[in-house]
């Protein structure tokens, strides 16, 4: 039997109750960040063209466009919140499980998604069905995700639709075949490619959206009575022959399902980048703290990685010297330019204006990414080995796991709020601050909560 039916029952079968205390905990970890992200984007030009473009085209008043206002059918709410939550790349990610497991981003899908499709099912959503439709999604995207022995390419978002159908299947209450048959229809929409990070293309925080939208499509077009395959992952020409080559790890798709939820194991991002930049950021200050060495003193930097990172943040003229901000987004040399120079890399770095910074893009002209073929065994986003070369002639190096928000270095929910206030300065439409305060504490006591349409009033004061 294809692997996608254990999964379809899991979330059929799995209670609220049955939700370890990790899971629930991670889960408004992220809520709070996928939100503090998504008002950070809605500011940006991606944020502000999806908007435009979805409340232009109007349609049937079913979900909030966040943030903004006003309410649009909910496969283009989530088109527009999804795209909000990934456009400054500050989201949550899940950074693959131990292996070559595909990294992605889940906040920006799931968070965005289960709010809207709690407003389409037109009825009270509680807190705690809220958590356990946006767990039960987030879980099958990471094990799918996980489960990829091989890098090809396809992104997070390849695999996104299949948990947004599991998040509207909990909250709609949708039975086996009902859910089998939506997996079908989001499997003939699964799309998404790392060539954006490479060309500094805003179809990197759009396809966030894509991907949700082809979910929330598969659900409605089911209960509608289409029918879809149903050996969509193992199939002749399913997921994963068609798309992972049949390079995969069955176990890890169904090894302890319903009792581990792979959610409860992502990472939130301490900086505005790709992941890929986390560790060099770190990675270059301790080196510099550690050995009394300034900026002046570099001569030059060597990071150590895996192929997947230097292709998609350390290869071509644009990561040297961005023409864009998302050029800068994902670029090792720049981020490490900026951790020896600035102490780091804040949102203030990431703009028009500060990416043409000459002593910083002099400092990442002498940044040089390598592949390393140890690394690159170990994962798509593996410990990385820097070297920092002094003027004198001197050499020093580290070799650094994790940074602060990952799995083994998890942010306290105080360091979230921390974080989502900064993002709020960034919000296209300023927010009160008594919703701030509002929203904080909704989501801190998100089990406690009635009617998850309290935390889109607050969001959203503007309708």
């Amino acid at each position: 039997m294809d692997l996608i039916h254990a999964l379809v029952t899991n979330v059929v079968q799995t209670r609220y109750e049955d939700l370890p205390a990790l899971a629930i905990e991670v889960s408004k970890k992220s809520v709070l960040d996928t939100l503090g992200c998504l008002i950070l984007g809605s500011s940006t030009p991606e944020g502000k063209g999806i908007v435009d473009f979805v409340l232009d085209y109007g349609g049937k008043k079913e979900a909030t466009v966040l943030v903004y206002g006003g309410r649009v059918p909910a496969f283009h709410a989530v088109l527009a919140n999804c795209t909000m939550a990934r456009a400054m790349d500050f989201d949550d990610v899940f950074e693959g499980g131990k292996g070559k497991g595909v990294a992605g981003h889940i906040g920006a899908t799931f968070v965005p998604v289960t709010l809207a499709l709690s407003e389409y099912t037109e009825r009270n959503v509680s807190g705690k069905e809220f958590i356990l439709a946006n767990v039960l999604g987030s879980d099958i995207a990471c094990r799918l995700r996980m489960s990829a022995t091989k890098y090809h390419g396809w992104q997070g978002e390849t695999y996104s639709p299949f948990g947004v159908v599991a998040t509207g299947a909990s909250l709609l209450g949708l039975d086996e075949d009902m859910i089998t048959n939506a997996m079908g229809i989001a499997y003939t929409q699964c799309a998404g490619s790392a060539q954006g990070y490479e060309e500094g293309a805003s179809t990197v925080p759009v396809q966030q959206g894509f991907g949700a939208r082809s979910g929330v499509l598969a659900l409605m077009l089911a209960q509608k009575g289409f029918t879809g395959s149903k050996n969509i992952l193992q199939g002749t020409y399913g997921f994963y022959p068609v798309y992972d080559r049949n390079e995969y790890d069955a176990e890890m798709v169904i090894s302890k399902v319903g009792e581990r939820f792979e959610s409860a194991y992502v990472s939130i991002k301490p900086y505005p980048s790709g992941k890929g930049t986390h560790i060099p950021i770190d990675a270059t200050m301790k080196i510099m703290k550690d050995n009394n060495i300034s900026a002046d003193d570099i001569e030059e930097v060597i990071v150590n990685t895996s192929a997947f990172v230097y292709n998609a943040c350390g290869k071509g003229e644009n990561k040297y010297n961005p023409t864009n901000v998302r050029d800068a987004h994902f670029s090792v040399p720049y981020a490490v330019a900026n951790a020896a120079i600035r102490g780091g890399l804040e949102l203030a770095h990431l703009t028009e204006e500060a990416i043409k910074n000459k002593d910083i893009l002099d400092l990442a002209r002498r940044v040089k990414v390598i592949i390393d073929p140890d690394l690159d065994k170990i994962a798509t986003i593996p410990p990385n080995r820097v070297e920092i070369k002094t003027k004198k002639g001197l050499a020093y190096e580290t070799y650094m796991e994790y940074v602060s928000g990952h799995p083994e270095k998890p942010m306290s929910m105080g360091q979230c709020i921390d974080k989502f206030k900064k993002c709020l300065n960034h919000s296209e439409r300023p927010i009160p601050e008594a919703n701030v305060n509002k929203l904080i504490q909704l989501i801190e006591n998100l089990e406690d909560v009635d009617d998850v349409r309290e935390i889109i009033n607050a969001i959203t004061p503007f309708q």
